[in-house]
């Protein structure tokens, strides 16, 4: 029972630390034979800047992967990206407990409070992006990632995109399986 319980305990504890990550394609595919592509452009940015660096690179990734970027026309695949910028709330803060008490020997009455200090910033940052991989009208690859950023540094902010997107596309084109 104990050793059920603490496996549980473990396996929470794994599951709630680690971040979203999922890569999907078609695995009737040849990717071999990808050569050349395209990059479709967001429509709706609201933040040009990370737009800029997403679309820099995705391109920069897929040509140091051997592949040629061309017109749409003449490209064998079109890649497109979807990102999302989201704040969660952070629990960090510090507790302390304050009491007072009076009595006798036989018995007496406390007093306590909780006191609860916030600790560093009360917002996390997360960068979600999705970049699909379309031959025609089917999607043959998909990868989705998000990475905790610091808006208010630009320099951190290009290098935390620049793991994002080299994390994702990390596993393309897929490897054949045995």
């Amino acid at each position: 029972m104990k050793r059920t319980l603490l496996f549980l305990m473990v396996t929470v504890l794994f599951l709630s630390c680690s971040t979203y990550s999922h890569i999907d394609y078609d695995k009737t595919v040849s990717f071999s034979d990808i050569q050349s592509f395209s990059l479709d452009l967001p429509v709706d940015s609201p933040d040009r800047l990370r737009s800029t660096i997403l679309t820099n690179n995705i391109e920069q990734n897929l040509t140091a992967k051997g592949l040629n970027k061309t017109e749409a026309s003449q490209s064998d695949i079109a890649v497109s990206y979807f990102a999302v910028t989201s704040t969660k709330p952070s629990n960090t803060s510090f507790s302390i407990g304050l009491g007072t008490g009076f009595g006798g020997r036989s018995g007496g009455v406390s007093l306590g409070s909780i006191v609860s200090l916030p600790l560093g910033k009360q917002e996390t940052i997360y960068q979600s992006l999705r970049i699909d991989i379309q031959q025609g009208d089917r999607v043959i690859w998909s990868g989705i990632d998000e990475i905790e950023i610091d808006s208010g540094n630009s320099i951190e902010l290009q290098t935390k995109i620049d793991e994002l997107v080299a994390k994702i596309l990390a596993s393309f084109p897929p490897t054949p399986e045995s």
